[in-house]
């Protein structure tokens, strides 16, 4: 966590003047997600939502709030497998300092790619960072 609050404290003044919404969309681009992919989207409003209620389900509440903001809607399982895919590509052609802030050594994603819990998770633990400056 450490690395994560060097990094959110080099960034604060910039941030503060920044919406969660906004933050969020950095970190996501940070991580290397191309905004063009759906996953990015569904990565964006899980999030947004987990800011919100962390102790949602990502079966059943989040991947199907997501799915339904869509037109048509997707399928619960397309979201997921569309985050799977961005996130696996994203770690694939990762920075490992960037990524680091996100995931310090010994958690996951530095040896691993992170599960798709884990990595909405180190988002908003990044959104609340931000928000206690």
């Amino acid at each position: 966590m450490e690395a994560a609050l060097r990094h959110a404290k080099a960034r604060a003044e910039y941030l503060n003047k920044c919406s969660s919404t906004y933050i969020i969309h950095i970190a996501i681009k940070e991580l290397g997600i191309a905004s063009t992919r759906d996953g990015f989207y569904y990565v964006k409003n899980s999030v947004r939502m987990l800011c919100e209620n962390p102790n949602l389900k990502l079966k059943n509440e989040v991947y199907l709030a997501v799915a339904m903001t869509r037109d048509p809607p997707a399928e619960e399982d397309q979201v997921e497998n569309a985050m799977r895919k961005v996130i696996l590509d994203a770690w694939s052609n990762r920075d490992p300092e960037i990524w680091e802030c996100y995931f310090p050594i010994g958690e996951a994603g530095k040896t691993e790619c992170p599960s798709n819990r884990e990595f909405l998770f180190a988002i908003v633990d990044y959104v609340e960072l931000w928000k206690a400056f």
